[in-house]
């Protein structure tokens, strides 16, 4: 993460804080790549249709079942990485042993943000608040994709500690284990 300060306003410091008025920032903050599935967060299937029209793919769940789904999708990608090693189909870089791979999941709706953030103490988001949000760049997207309503899923593939950045840009896994599974 990396910022710059355009204009900086100080009115007080002591040892515990610095308070500041009338002063801008931009804040940038990259994230590691990796593979994200997404969903519409609705109540009904039909409101999904009308999110995307043009869409021909439907799913539908109840949100109680987002931890099985998390579940699953962690141990077919970590399938698909074991058989892509083995047919020279690579999704992370092949130099690295996959002793103890693993795959993480973490699920949660997207956040939506305006891209211009004002911050206060008696404002709607304070700094606090912001640093929590900045955090999971994977949920969050611009104010403009409100109407999407996504619900993600982001995998975290690990071999040991060691954190591995996919090299493809997306993989397809074989979903035959979860057509029981969906409603």
């Amino acid at each position: 993460m990396s910022a710059t300060i355009d204009n900086l306003e100080i009115i007080e410091y002591n040892q515990e804080i610095v308070r500041i008025r009338n002063s801008s920032a931009i804040i940038q903050r990259e994230a590691l790549n990796g593979f994200i599935f997404c969903m519409s967060l609705v109540r009904k299937m039909r409101d999904a249709k009308e999110i995307f029209p043009d869409y021909d793919d439907c799913w539908y769940m109840t949100a109680s079942k987002a931890e099985g789904l998390a579940i699953i999708l962690s141990s077919l990608l970590r399938e698909r990485i074991m058989s892509g090693r083995n047919s020279d189909n690579h999704i992370v870089d092949p130099a690295i042993p996959l002793e103890n791979l693993s795959v993480h999941c973490r699920h949660d709706a997207v956040l939506y943000l305006d891209r211009e953030v004002h911050i206060s103490n008696t404002g709607a988001l304070t700094v606090e608040q912001f640093m929590h949000k900045i955090r999971d760049m994977a949920f969050t997207k611009p104010l403009s994709f409100a109407r999407e309503k996504e619900f993600r899923f982001s995998f975290t593939i690990l071999a040991g500690n060691r954190i591995l950045t996919p090299i493809v840009d997306n993989v397809i896994l074989d979903g035959e284990e979860l057509t029981d599974w969906l409603i």
